[in-house]
């Protein structure tokens, strides 16, 4: 969530200034702070200007299967974000990847292991880059992979 950006995740920004690369992808949680989380990670790329970033954006949720969020306020919230994120950002097109190839979840929120491996080679083939990425996860306590 926006907390956990704000404070962990800065925090680890600032211990990790010999990375290259950060990809912010984020849950579902608060699609509501648009311009909280545009503002925050806008700051980002003018504090860590030696950092490429990129945003992922929201997946969608098999609507038949959960109610925590529908795709149209995860659409609006992706278009939003997109508009209001510096050009020192660059964004990957998750939504519109899996609403062609489709989504593997058996709750309707969380995708499958395979399919987050998949997803997963799939950004990184999406980040226009030519320096070798060592993938260090930086995931909250209590969240799922």
């Amino acid at each position: 969530n926006l907390a956990w950006l704000s404070d962990d995740a800065e925090f680890l920004l600032e211990e990790t200034t010999d990375k290259k690369l950060c990809v912010v992808s984020s849950g579902l949680n608060e699609l509501d702070r648009v311009d909280e989380y545009a503002q925050l990670l806008n700051t980002w790329a003018n504090r860590f200007p030696s950092l490429s970033f990129v945003f992922v954006n929201f997946g969608p949720v098999d609507e038949n299967l959960t109610d925590v969020a529908t795709n149209k306020k995860i659409y609006d919230f992706n278009l939003a974000i997109e508009e209001k994120l510096s050009d020192s950002w660059r964004y990957v097109d998750l939504y519109g990847y899996l609403v062609e190839n489709g989504i593997e979840s058996a709750d309707g929120l969380n995708y499958s292991e395979s399919l987050n491996t998949k997803l997963f080679a799939w950004i990184l083939s999406q980040v226009d880059t030519e320096e070798k990425i060592e993938y260090v996860p930086i995931i909250p306590e209590g969240s799922s992979d």
